[in-house]
C-alpha cells in the first residue's frame, strides 16, 4: 500500500511528522500528521492501512460537520475492514475526500466520499490506484472541480497502475519506490516538484512518500521527495 502527501511550498519546513499512538482501548496507530491533527495516512496494529487523496466537488461547502482528518482517525481506530468503511459512510461530511483502505489479509477498497454519498472502487487484478479526481461516476451527477486546476491528475493514477502492473508477479518494495519516484510529466508528476509557472504561494511539492506493509505492520517513509530522500522504516507493535 503506497501514498504520497503534497502540500504548499511555504509549508515545506514542517517535514515528516509521525504520530505513534498507543491505546489501552483500540489498536495502536502510526500515522503521518500535520501539527495539531489527529490522523492522516497510516496503519494500525490490526493490519488496517489508510491512504487519502484530496477531492473537490460541486457539493462541497462550509458547514459544522466532521473534519476529514477526524474521519481518518475513525478509520485507524477500527479493528475490522467493515468498521473502517463504516467510519466513512456514517460520518457527516461537509467536503469531499478519497479514502483508500486496505486490510492485511489482502482486501482493499477505495471510497470516494462527497457530503451527500460515497462511491466505491474495487481493485483490478489486485491493483488499485487513485489520484485527485473522481473515478466512480455511476449516476452520481458529480461536477469534479479538480480537473481544471490539476489536469495532471488524469495522468497520475493510470501511470501508477501501468508501472505497477508491468511488474506483475515481481512487485516488491523497490517496485513501489520506483513508482513513487516517477517523473513522467515533470514537475507535475507522481513525485511532484515546484512548477515555475505558478506563483510561489501555489507551489506544490511531495512532502512525504509512504509504503505500508500491512502484514509486517511496517511503514517505509521518506522525509521529503522520494527522489531526493531515502525511505526509513518504522514498525508498529502488535497488540492482543
Amino acid at each position: 500500500m503506497i501514498g504520497q502527501n503534497w502540500d504548499y511550498k511555504p509549508m515545506l519546513s514542517r517535514g515528516c511528522v509521525i504520530l505513534d499512538i498507543v491505546q489501552e482501548e483500540g489498536p495502536n496507530i502510526v500515522t503521518h500528521v500535520e501539527a495539531g491533527t489527529v490522523a492522516k495516512m497510516g496503519l494500525n496494529s490490526e493490519g488496517i492501512g489508510l491512504c487519502i487523496n484530496a477531492l473537490i466537488s460541486d457539493r462541497d461547502r462550509f458547514a459544522p460537520k466532521t473534519p476529514i482528518l477526524v474521519v481518518c482517525r475513525g478509520i485507524l481506530n477500527s479493528r475490522s475492514l467493515g468498521d473502517a468503511i463504516g467510519a466513512v459512510v456514517s460520518a457527516e461530511r461537509a467536503v469531499s475526500a478519497n479514502f483508500l483502505i486496505a486490510h492485511r489479509e489482502g482486501e482493499i477498497i477505495d471510497l470516494e466520499a462527497t457530503p451527500e454519498d460515497v462511491g466505491f472502487i474495487y481493485p483490478e487484478r489486485g491493483i488499485l490506484t487513485h489520484s485527485n479526481h473522481f473515478l466512480d461516476r455511476r449516476g452520481r451527477g458529480i461536477i469534479d472541480r479538480v480537473i481544471s486546476i490539476c489536469p495532471d491528475t488524469l495522468i497520475r493514477a493510470e501511470r501508477a497502475r501501468r508501472l505497477i502492473s508491468g511488474r506483475m508477479g515481481k512487485i516488491d518494495i523497490e517496485t513501489l519506490k520506483d513508482t513513487l519516484r516517477d517523473h513522467f510529466n515533470w514537475p507535475n508528476s507522481i513525485c511532484r516538484h515546484e512548477d515555475p509557472r505558478f506563483h510561489q504561494d501555489l507551489q506544490l511539492k511531495t512532502l512525504t512518500s509512504m509504503i505500508m506493509d500491512l502484514n509486517e505492520r511496517t511503514i517505509h517513509i521518506s522525509n521529503g521527495p522520494p527522489c531526493e530522500n531515502e525511505y526509513k522504516s518504522l514498525k508498529i507493535e502488535k497488540v492482543s
